[in-house]
């Protein structure tokens, strides 16, 4: 039971956050349902938005690994803000060469 605590967390948090922009986008006068269809089919519609989508969330989840593994040895990350600016900067930097 104490395994699946995390992820409870984790999926509670997200429910909640939908919930919220969903209160946001009905004050609004948008159908939230609408509107999270068109975000997952912008996301993940077709082989190039998928593609796409990986290709901008790499930096972030390899920035969220330096982070993580070095705290679950108890060490402590400096500088974990200029990495992940770095980590955002350099696909767009790369590819502009």
């Amino acid at each position: 039971m104490r395994r699946l605590e995390p992820i409870a967390i984790s999926c509670g948090a997200v429910c909640v956050a939908m919930l919220v922009f969903a209160l946001f986008l009905a004050c609004d006068g948008l159908n939230p349902l609408d509107v999270y269809a068109e975000m997952f089919r912008g996301a993940f519609g077709t082989w190039f938005s998928f593609q796409n989508t990986l290709q901008r969330s790499a930096p972030l989840m390899l920035t969220a690994l330096c982070t993580a593994l070095p705290a679950q040895l108890g060490l402590v990350v400096i500088g974990g803000k200029a990495r992940s600016s770095l980590a955002a900067w350099r696909p767009p930097w790369r590819a502009s060469q």
